[in-house]
């Protein structure tokens, strides 16, 4: 890669001003991810909490009543339970992220992403799990279907998110082209 790079800078070849512009900024959120990474983890932990304001499960939310509409998904079964919980909890973070971060940032978060959501998926059900167990609240399903679930619509929600948004990337690049 070092060596396209370096070809890439010393051509001779006209590059629209843009593009080189572009390339540059992704070779050097790809040498330099730190700041870019703790900027779409914390962004995206900030949402995934904002979300938790509606989730019974702490003891913070307000829908979790026996009426409310979180108990009517409560009453489907462990399974999805923990899917609707894990899509609404990465729904939060994700918006949050990437209305947060430049196109450029978003673009190479959404090239990354299992390398990238992966480890932070994981973190958070860790501390999940603890936290459940400090929290005032109750889980109202506590067995390993809940958590594969959750895990699983975690996973599958985070790289579906990803691929739409590098859809929606593509469609406005190539509609701004014609």
């Amino acid at each position: 890669m070092n060596h396209d790079f370096k070809d890439f800078i010393e051509s001779n070849t006209k590059v629209p001003a843009g593009v080189y512009s572009d390339t540059l900024k992704y070779a050097d959120l790809s040498l330099n991810r730190t700041t870019l990474l703790t900027k779409f983890y914390l962004t995206n932990l900030l949402g995934a909490l904002l979300t938790l304001t509606i989730c019974p499960q702490y003891g913070i939310g307000p829908l979790g009543s026996e009426t409310g509409f979180i108990q009517s998904i409560m009453n489907l079964g462990p399974v999805w339970c923990g899917l609707f919980c894990s899509v609404v909890f990465f729904t939060g973070g994700n918006l949050l992220a990437f209305i947060c971060l430049s196109r450029i940032e978003r673009k190479w978060i959404s090239s990354h992403e299992s390398s990238v959501l992966t480890p932070y998926i994981a973190i958070l059900f860790s501390i999940g799990m603890v936290a459940r167990k400090v929290f005032s609240g109750h889980i109202h399903h506590d067995v390993f279907s809940y958590y594969a679930s959750w895990l699983v619509g975690a996973i599958f929600f985070c790289l579906i998110f990803n691929k739409v948004v590098s859809r929606i990337h593509l469609l406005k690049k190539s509609s701004q082209a014609t």
